[in-house]
């Protein structure tokens, strides 16, 4: 009876077989992957939520110890501490707390571990950090962060009444501390600078949890054993504490991950220890789900899949028919086929049974070769018609040069016409032809000037670059590369072109001069940027507000399938693009058009270089890249705007990173040349083309060397450098590295140095 089964059925009971047992192994792996994947989910949203926990009960003391590091380490601040200035570090100590309104604690200690001044104005020179905590401090000379347990009455003596009050009486107090000792230049210990929050009224990390996770996601802080911060409202007077079973195991330096009772409810619970700078447990820091929040999702997915079963019974025996059915139409259409050509009739189909149709494969085989052959004489004639056409071509060719040489005078005339003067010029720095618009322009009659008097007459009024740039290139050897010079000759600004004319074997033996009055083009260039940053302001209110509508839907919306959320993705890092991209069109608009203030100032070199190269170091550790500083450790103050200045220096930084191999070291270097301050940048990237490098410092310039293949940005990253450097009165260049590689230098002038104008560079 089987043997008697045609192909069709055969394939039809196999697929039915196969589709059978898959969905029967599907059923059981999609109840079992249900189950692990909310086991899974859970400890997923467990792990997430503690790591965010974590990351906000460190931000804000990380934010103090950013915010203090550098005005701590200034010169003024020292010297304050060491002459026990009270006046001035109260000032200073104001200033600190309008940007970090958070600290209850504000504090500043001389060497002796005796207090100067206080942010409550407190007078007791008493503190309770005397000891251990500013003994460690002074040991490490580094700023440190810690959270330590003190007694009511030390809270108190540092912080004002009002905020003494809020605690209830005798209790202690859980504070987060930062403390930055104060050093000397030559390594001498002035004091510290202390800064403390208080966890105890902090409402602000159980907000930010749950306005990220949402409120299935509970998180608390813990005093030793007893809740102080906590997502879950007024604490059950019954159940104030932590299970002792969790704090026992946090006391003995563990985590905690299970299953634990807080307010009569069941939750999954992990939590951390914490410890004080002596390693003693303090504290610890939980996150919590409640058991049950996954178990409708469970529900649900598994009523699903039974009804899913349902339906798919019946569509596997379909698809099963459809798949045999289609398996062995095919042999029956090139059986068909193969028959009709084969008689000549193309219109002709016959059905075969059984295996029959597998024979037709070694006829139809046969009948391709018959094909190609038809194919090959085909082409032949096509080829001996390409030959034809091909002469037709060069007789055409012949006819078109005949008209060339015709229209060669009307091109004279044209040039003759022009409003742009043109000049050949010989090797011999002969002049072989000018047109009348170049002697207009330049004021003399060209046509008669003997030899090598052309360039004594630029040098003459005033046009020496010009000169030397015909001479150079005159005795030079031939390049294609055009050099563009612009200057004022009587009251005009005019753009000269050098272009050398190649001829036969890519020779150059002449040169062409081109004159162009540009004198209005500053009036348009000046509309054209205010044109450009008004447009560009325009389109950055909308991009902002896409980008932030993108971030909260991908922030928010759990329920996107993975493709939705990549697209998203996708656009917020397009939008990201485009607003960086519209920033920097705003900044080159307003700083050639002059519309944008630079804060002048004194600024130190080597912070300005330090900053950054710790602003840049993430991007270089990425890649492996070492970023070192070769310079000596004293360099004169500069005169210039600080974030502009940094601005340059990271910008230069950044593309040195980005077209250097891995494993490499760029180089920061300075170097006082006369009233001027030289900042260089090396990398170990492949030297730029120099048919690339005179348009490095233009707008919208892009060079794909980097490593990726894509050099990525705008396009206007080094001429906005271009442009703040000439608001400093400097140049910035580049010049190859020996050995390969690239430099990039930029000139600021020195803080007190006079030009050649006998004017200080801080002057105005």
């Amino acid at each position: 009876m089987t043997n008697r089964l045609s192909i069709r059925n055969r394939i039809y009971l196999a697929t039915l077989f196969m589709l059978a047992f898959s969905y029967t192994l599907l059923f059981a792996s999609s109840l079992f992957t249900i189950n692990r994947f909310t086991e899974e989910q859970v400890a997923k949203d467990l792990e997430s939520s503690l790591k965010f926990a974590k990351s906000q009960y460190m931000a804000r003391p990380e934010t103090v110890m950013e915010a203090l590091k550098l005005p701590v380490s200034s010169d003024s601040v020292r010297n304050w501490i060491l002459k026990r200035d009270a006046l001035n570090l109260s000032d200073a100590i104001d200033r600190w707390t309008r940007s970090l309104d958070f600290l209850d604690i504000l504090t500043v200690v001389d060497s002796e571990q005796s207090v100067i001044v206080r942010k409550s104005r407190k007078k007791e020179t008493r503190t309770f950090l005397k000891g251990s905590l500013l003994a460690s401090a002074f040991n490490r000379r580094q700023p440190f962060i810690t959270t330590e347990i003190v007694s009511h009455d030390d809270y108190c003596q540092e912080v004002n009444d009002e905020a003494c009050m809020v605690l209830p009486e005798k209790k202690e107090v859980m504070i987060q501390l930062v403390i930055l000792p104060v050093i000397s230049q030559d390594g001498t210990i002035l004091g510290a600078v202390i800064a403390g929050n208080d966890l105890n009224k902090d409402s602000h990390l159980p907000y930010q949890q749950q306005k990220i996770f949402g409120k299935n996601v509970e998180m608390l802080v813990a005093q030793k054993g007893e809740r102080i911060a906590s997502t879950m409202g007024k604490i059950d007077a019954l159940h104030p504490n932590l299970d002792q079973r969790v704090v026992g195991a946090l006391k003995g330096g563990f985590s905690f991950n299970g299953t634990t009772t807080l307010d009569n409810r069941q939750f999954e619970m992990v939590a951390e220890p914490l410890h004080n700078l002596k390693g003693e447990f303090i504290g610890a820091i939980a996150v919590a789900l409640e058991q049950g929040t996954f178990d409708g999702i469970r529900n649900e997915n598994i009523q699903n899949l039974i009804l899913c079963s349902a339906i798919s019974l019946p569509l596997m025996f379909m698809l099963a028919y459809f798949v045999a059915q289609q398996v062995v139409l095919p042999f029956r259409r090139f059986s068909d086929a193969v028959e009709g050509i084969e008689s000549g009739d193309y219109t002709k189909r016959v059905s075969v049974e059984g295996f029959h149709e597998i024979r037709a494969y070694y006829d139809s085989f046969n009948l391709m070769l018959e094909s190609v052959e038809k194919r090959d004489k085909l082409l032949t004639n096509r080829i001996e018609q390409l030959l034809t056409l091909n002469k037709e071509l060069e007789n055409r060719i012949v006819a078109k040069k005949e008209e060339l040489n015709l229209e060669t005078g009307t091109q004279k005339a044209i040039l003759e016409s022009l409003l742009d003067g043109f000049l050949v010029i010989d090797g011999k720095q002969r002049i072989l032809h000018v047109n009348s618009a170049a002697e207009e322009l330049l004021g003399v009659n060209l046509s008669g000037m003997p030899e090598k008097q052309v360039l004594a007459y630029f040098d003459r009024v005033g046009l020496k670059e010009l000169a030397a740039s015909l001479k150079s290139a005159s005795e030079s050897s031939c390049t294609v590369s055009e050099k563009v010079i612009q200057a004022r000759l009587g009251g005009k600004k005019l753009r000269f072109s050098i272009t050398p004319l190649l001829e036969q074997g890519e020779l150059c033996r002449r040169l062409l001069l081109g004159i162009r009055d540009v004198t209005r083009d500053g009036e348009v260039d000046q509309m054209k940027s205010e044109f450009i940053a008004s447009v560009s302001h325009e389109l950055k209110t909308p991009l902002t507000s896409m980008k932030g509508s993108l971030q909260f839907i991908l922030s928010k919306g759990k329920w996107l399938t993975g493709v939705e959320r990549e697209m998203l993705d996708v656009c917020r890092r397009n939008t990201e693009r485009l607003i960086f991209l519209v920033n920097d069109i705003i900044d080159i608009s307003r700083i050639e058009g002059g519309n944008e203030i630079f804060s002048m100032r004194p600024v130190d070199p080597g912070e300005l270089v330090l900053y950054a190269i710790e602003m840049m170091k993430k991007g270089a550790l990425a890649r492996n890249i070492s970023l070192v500083k070769d310079f000596e450790a004293e360099l004169p103050q500069i005169w210039g705007d600080y974030d502009r200045l940094l601005q340059v220096l990271t910008n230069i930084l950044s593309n040195a990173i980005k077209f250097s191999p891995q494993d490499t070291v760029i180089t920061l270097t300075a170097e006082q040349k006369g009233r001027m301050l030289a900042i260089s940048v090396a990398d170990g990237g492949k030297v730029i083309k120099p048919s690339h490098r005179e348009r490095l410092f233009t707008k919208f310039q892009k060079f794909s060397n980097a490593e990726s293949g894509d050099s990525g940005g705008s396009g206007l990253g080094l001429a906005i450098c271009r442009s703040i450097i000439e608001k400093h009165d400097g140049i910035i260049y580049y010049s190859p590295r020996v050995g390969g590689g690239n430099i990039f230098t930029f000139t600021v002038p020195v803080y007190g140095e006079k030009d050649d104008k006998n004017q200080n560079s801080h002057s105005g």
